[in-house]
Parts: C-alpha cells; sequence; structure tokens
C-alpha cells in the first residue's frame, strides 16, 4: 500500500486505484494576450537569448508556470508529509481502531455489559434463595390500654423490646408460578416491667405460596428474557459495525478534503505565479490595467477557496479523531485504498444471513412474545383469581433458650385459600382484554411490515453493492484514461504541437476523473461496509461476524 494518496501511478484493473500524478496549469493562462518576451528573456539573459514573438510567448510564460509548479506527484505528497509527526493511515487501519478501542466501541460495550447483567439477574430469580432476616432489637415502652377481666380498660405501662431471628430458603418454580420455602425461626421477647424473658423458636416450617388462575410471570420472561438477551448479543455485533460504517464515512471526508485542498493550493500557487509575471507586462505596458486586475482578482478567489478548503481539512481532521477517540493534534494523512473485494454477493444468501445473524429476526419474535403475554397478562389478572398459602412445622415456647429447640414441640399448621371473581366491572374487564388483543393484532401487522422493509432493505443493498463495484471500475478505467491523455497532451504542449487551452481542458478532466474515482472509492465501501453491518456476515471470508466481551 502506498503511503500517501499522491505518491503512486495508476496501475490497470480494481486492486490499484491509486490517484496518478496531478498537474495544475491554471485556466486564466489561456485568456492572456502576450505579444512577446523581451522583458523576460532580458531579465534572464543567462538562459534566454532568443526574441519570441506572437503566440510562442505564450507558450514561453506557461513554461515558466508549468516548471515552477506542475512538478511530479512526489512533491505533493512530501508537502502532506512535511510534518515528520503526521500520522498516516489506510482505510483498514482507521476500521481497526475504531473497531478495537474508541467511543462509540465502549459506548456498545457498556450497553451489552448492562443487558448481560440483566440477564444474569433473570437467570438467578429460578435459582435457590437463601437469606437471613433479624431484629435487633424492635424496643417499645409506652402507655397502652389493656382491657380487664371484669370488662374495665386501664392504662397500663409497658416497656419490651423484641429480637428475631430467621434463615429462609426458597425456591421459584416457573410451571406454575409459585414458590416453596423452608423457615427456621427464633424469637426472643424482654418485659422490663417484671423483668421477665421468653423464647419461641421454629426450627421447621415448611411451605407453599401458590397464584391460581393467575398470570404466570415466571413463565413468560422465561420465555422472553433469553430472547432479549440475544437479541443484545447480535445488537452488540451490530454496534460494532456501525461504528466502522461511521468511521468509513469520517475516512472519505478527510481524503476527499485533503486532495481539495492540495488541488486548491496548487492553483492558487500556480495564479500567483501568474499575477507576477502579469505585474511585470503590465509595468511595460504590454498590458492593460483591467487585465491585470481580472488576474489579481483570480488570485484573491484561489486564496478564499483555498482557506475554504483548509478549513473542511481541519474540520473532517477533528470529526476523525473524535470517531477514533484521539485527543492530540498530530496532523492525520490518508493513503487513498488501493485494493477492493472481488466478490459479487448474491441477494438470497444475503437475506438469508440477514435474517440469521441480525438482532432484528429475534426481535420480531421477542415483539411477538411480548404482546402475547400482554394478553395472557390481561387475561389472568382480571378475571377469577385465587391463592393458596400453606405451612407446616414446629414450634416452641419457652423461658430457657436451651430448651427452645428441644423435643417435645408443637405442631404448626395453616392453610389460607382465597378467591376472586369480579361481579359488575361495568365493561372494564372486556375492555382490558379486547385491548391487549387489539394491541396483539396491531404487533403482527407492524412485525409483518418491519419484516418485508427488512428484506427488500437487504435486497436494494446488494444490487447498490455490485453496482458501486462497476461503477468502481469505470471511474478506475476512466482515471487511467484522463491521466494518459494528459501525460500526452503535456508533452505535445511541450513541443509546440497545440495550444495551452487545450492543455488546460486535460488538466481539468484528469483532476475531475481523480475526483470521481474517489466519490467511486466513497460509495463503494460505504456500500460495503453497510453490507457488513445489515447482514452481520463476511463475505470475504464466507463466515459470520462475530465481536466478543469479556465480563469478569
Amino acid at each position: 500500500m502506498n503511503k500517501s494518496f499522491l505518491n503512486s501511478p495508476v496501475k490497470a484493473g480494481l486492486n490499484t486505484g491509486r490517484i496518478p500524478a496531478v498537474y495544475f496549469i491554471p485556466g486564466s493562462l489561456s485568456g492572456s494576450n502576450i505579444n512577446d518576451a523581451e522583458s523576460l528573456s532580458g531579465r534572464r539573459p543567462g538562459i534566454y537569448k532568443m526574441r519570441i514573438k506572437g503566440k510562442a510567448v505564450m507558450a514561453f510564460a506557461s513554461l515558466l508556470i508549468f516548471f515552477a509548479l506542475a512538478c511530479p506527484a512526489s512533491a505533493i505528497a512530501q508537502s502532506l508529509e512535511k510534518d515528520k509527526n503526521a500520522r498516516v493511515y489506510t482505510l483498514e487501519e482507521i476500521i481497526k481502531l475504531v473497531q478495537d478501542n474508541s467511543p462509540l466501541t465502549r459506548q456498545a460495550g457498556n450497553s451489552y455489559t448492562a443487558s448481560y447483567w440483566s440477564y444474569r439477574t433473570f437467570q438467578s430469580n429460578y435459582l435457590p434463595q437463601l437469606s437471613i432476616n433479624a431484629t435487633l432489637p424492635d424496643f417499645n415502652r409506652s402507655i397502652i390500654s389493656v382491657t380487664q377481666p371484669d370488662g374495665k380498660r386501664e392504662f397500663v405501662q409497658q416497656s419490651l423490646s423484641y429480637w428475631t431471628s430467621s434463615l429462609s430458603l426458597s425456591q421459584a418454580i416457573s410451571a406454575t408460578g409459585g414458590s416453596v420455602f423452608l423457615n427456621s425461626e427464633v424469637y426472643r421477647l424482654d418485659n422490663y416491667a417484671n423483668k421477665t424473658v421468653s423464647y419461641q423458636s421454629k426450627p421447621g416450617l415448611v411451605g407453599i405460596n401458590q397464584p391460581l388462575f393467575q398470570y404466570n410471570k415466571l413463565r413468560w420472561d422465561k420465555k422472553i428474557e433469553p430472547l432479549k438477551y440475544t437479541e443484545a448479543t447480535r445488537k452488540y455485533v451490530e454496534d460494532i459495525e456501525i461504528a466502522a460504517v461511521r468511521a468509513n464515512t469520517a475516512f472519505f471526508d478527510l481524503l476527499t478534503s485533503q486532495v481539495n485542498e492540495e488541488f486548491a493550493r496548487r492553483n492558487m500557487e500556480a495564479t500567483d505565479t501568474l499575477f507576477k509575471i502579469s505585474q511585470g507586462r503590465y509595468n511595460l505596458g504590454k498590458i492593460a490595467e483591467n487585465e491585470l486586475l481580472q488576474i489579481e482578482l483570480s488570485l484573491i478567489n484561489s486564496r478564499q477557496r483555498m482557506a475554504s478548503n483548509k478549513l473542511n481539512v481541519q474540520a473532517n481532521t477533528l470529526r476523525l479523531k473524535t470517531i477514533l477517540g484521539l485527543t492530540d493534534l498530530q496532523p492525520i494523512v490518508l493513503v487513498e485504498p488501493g485494493t477492493v473485494p472481488q466478490k459479487y454477493v448474491n441477494a438470497e444468501t444475503a437475506v438469508g444471513e440477514a435474517r440469521k445473524n441480525r438482532s432484528n429476526s429475534i426481535g420480531f419474535t421477542r415483539r411477538l412474545a411480548e404482546a402475547d403475554q400482554a394478553v395472557a397478562q390481561a387475561l389472568g389478572n382480571s378475571g377469577f383469581t385465587g391463592n393458596l398459602y400453606a405451612t407446616f412445622g414446629y414450634n416452641k415456647a419457652t423461658d430457657q433458650f436451651k430448651q427452645a429447640y428441644l423435643t417435645p414441640m408443637n405442631q404448626q399448621q395453616s392453610v389460607n385459600l382465597t378467591f376472586s371473581l369480579p361481579i359488575l366491572s361495568w365493561g372494564r374487564t372486556k375492555s382490558i382484554r379486547r385491548t391487549a388483543q387489539a394491541n396483539l393484532d396491531l404487533v403482527r401487522s407492524q412485525v409483518d411490515l418491519d419484516d418485508k422493509n427488512f428484506q427488500q432493505e437487504i435486497y436494494l443493498l446488494v444490487q447498490q453493492f455490485n453496482i458501486s463495484r462497476d461503477q468502481l471500475q469505470v471511474a478506475i478505467r476512466a482515471s487511467e484514461i484522463a491521466q494518459k491523455r494528459y501525460d500526452i497532451t503535456k508533452q505535445r504542449f511541450l513541443i509546440g504541437k497545440i495550444e495551452i487551452t487545450d492543455l488546460n481542458i486535460a488538466q481539468q478532466e484528469k483532476d475531475a476523473a481523480i475526483q470521481a474515482r474517489i466519490d467511486a472509492l466513497r460509495a463503494f465501501w460505504n456500500y460495503y461496509y453497510d453490507l457488513r453491518r445489515s447482514t452481520l456476515y463476511d463475505f470475504e471470508a464466507d463466515k459470520p461476524i462475530l465481536h466478543t466481551l469479556t465480563f469478569n
């Protein structure tokens, strides 16, 4: 790969899309009315001894500018590399930098990290949960109303402290939406008024809490949460590829502005040389003041264009550095991509890979599942519901802690079965269910339309990619032809076979061909990285694109 976008000749074929040598001949030369070169030959007696008249003077003045400014492409490369601290990057290096460690990549990683830990939280909901709870202590000193045996109420001062400790093991049941648990508890009561201490123990208490005829969140979460995590995993890969798309755009923005700046600089230098020559001829009375002012105006305009192009280079450099996460002030020099992928992409293959790899396909399934979940929730929570709570275990009360866990113990059983049935809701139950069903139908139609648009997007992108490759081939060939035509025209101009106007036209066509080739390269690589993003498939390596992130 060449080290500057202006320092190597164009070679045939798509594998070398390099910018040819660039020369600048100002178009204003063709309008000069030079009659002779007496003053010029007189000012350079050691070099020019002959008198040149008529149209030969035009060629002579043009040659001064040509030899001063129409230098080979290596000079342009040197002008871009004067600063030895400048960073030189290829497109591949820019893409690797942005995908390895950039603000966009870190942002994608942070989003994926949040999704990962959210999924881990979901998984923990289906595992046994062990916890310890304690109250150390619950102190209460107050005056309360106490009913006496004869029915009278008296106010009595109390001073109590209540201590509790429990160990609980629970397990959710996703199939039913309930849970089972095993508890062990101990209580201590200190009565400071009569200076007594009592204990109560529950060594083992087994229980179940089971909702009846209700919406089962555990079952639906088990269906939807894995889809969310898979979608987030694919979305992370997409975000990395989106970073590559943005880096590619910034790369060609800067490359184009650098080429335009170099064009503007050399045109400005050529116009400045012409203006100096014209000043000498004006002082000798060879040209009118109006012509000198016209050339001076051209020089002012060329300086303004140079300043504008320099500003564009600075702005595009900052944009590229922002994407890469660079904060230094070093200039950047970009290398035009020299090779392009040779494969054409099959549309059916691209659509198939996109369905397998993109987050959209998982997103379609998730959206339908969430709509079904909303319907199930509306049906489960708006009709006949119930709940079963039952426990079985042992307990014992004593005034000595060492006796709290000794037999004999008393059995403890409890069963709590509750039901709820709406009798009159004024259509509320029906409205809730119909709303959920309508939303489900809406999501189904949206997913169907989005799926068709998704497929059409891939088809169109494949066609654009394949066409852009053909257009790039044409642009490279056109650039080769324009360069060759310019070289021939230049040689004919040097031997006096053609006018300066013909050389100017060839120069302009060559410059336009260079710009067209860069535009074609921009379009091709934009479609290339957009196709990678849209399918998450590497068609060169013929394998899916994978980006992994390690969690601690």
